[in-house]
């Protein structure tokens, strides 16, 4: 089962997916190929991307993340052809992702969003628990990050004073998408 795609590049000519066989694959989309397989990330004989369920996938630029029920977070170098540019440990199964310019933002089942600094040897710049349930969803631009949960609830912080506002919601939220503006 695929649990992710994500359009990669200005032309979306790649597309990247995540599955529950633990691999992330790139694909090309060129008419002529009819969605030739490129390259599985991390796949070299019987390793797999990750260690258990690729859940998401984000990218900005050239780094493309991948978030799994390992409680990891690998990072690819797609300028590379997809090498390996870091892991982190994320301490819970990683259910969503965001990529900023600034920072990488993960959702995972223990009901946290953390900020990671992907160019850092120590990564995390912050851990917050924001939900009562797992964080299933994640937007984010240059003035809010906002989440959804498991339980019921969006959550949505101002990043420079990371004030809580709780918006009660009637369902579980799955998906969410930043838009140029939130006003």
């Amino acid at each position: 089962q695929v649990n992710s795609v994500l359009l990669l590049g200005g032309e979306g000519t790649v597309c990247a997916t995540g599955s529950r066989d633990w691999n992330v694959k790139l694909w090309d989309l060129h008419a002529d190929s009819g969605g030739r397989l490129l390259h599985t990330l991390g796949g070299q004989g019987d390793f797999s991307t990750h260690r258990g369920w690729v859940w998401c996938l984000a990218s900005q630029g050239p780094l493309l993340a991948s978030g799994g029920f390992d409680s990891t977070v690998r990072l690819w170098d797609l300028q590379a052809g997809g090498a390996e540019r870091g892991l982190i440990r994320a301490g819970a199964a990683v259910l969503c992702l965001s990529c900023q310019s600034d920072v990488l933002l993960a959702g995972t089942f223990d009901k946290r969003v953390s900020m990671y600094d992907t160019r850092a040897a120590e990564p995390l710049v912050k851990s917050l628990r924001l939900h009562g349930n797992a964080v299933m969803c994640l937007a984010a631009d240059d003035k809010y990050i906002i989440s959804g949960s498991k339980d019921c609830t969006v959550a949505v912080y101002d990043r420079k004073g990371l004030k809580r506002l709780r918006v009660d919601a009637d369902t579980h939220v799955v998906s969410l998408e930043a838009q140029d503006q939130f006003y």
